[in-house]
């Protein structure tokens, strides 16, 4: 077992994580702005706010992307290491 790795697959199943709440905050955001303006209470979300989600968005599709690749990856090493 590789130690190292797991805990590299580990800190991106985290940093995946972490990605995932953040774009959920930033989306909790942009509903509440679109509301208030539906409300006529505010101006509703700027365009910094949909260009932050947006990004945030991508980051965690990156993310999680290279954790499954990494998952994959983990489970041919053990594989490899069984079969020796």
């Amino acid at each position: 077992m590789n130690l190292a790795f797991d805990a590299e697959v580990r800190a991106l199943e985290l940093a995946a994580a972490t990605a995932r709440r953040s774009r959920e905050q930033a989306h909790d955001r942009i509903v509440l702005a679109f509301r208030d303006q539906l409300q006529r209470l505010g101006p509703g979300p700027s365009d910094d706010d949909l260009q932050s989600f947006a990004r945030l968005a991508l980051v965690e599709q990156a993310l999680r992307t290279e954790f499954g690749r990494a998952v994959v990856l983990a489970e041919e090493l053990r594989t490899a290491e069984l079969t020796q």
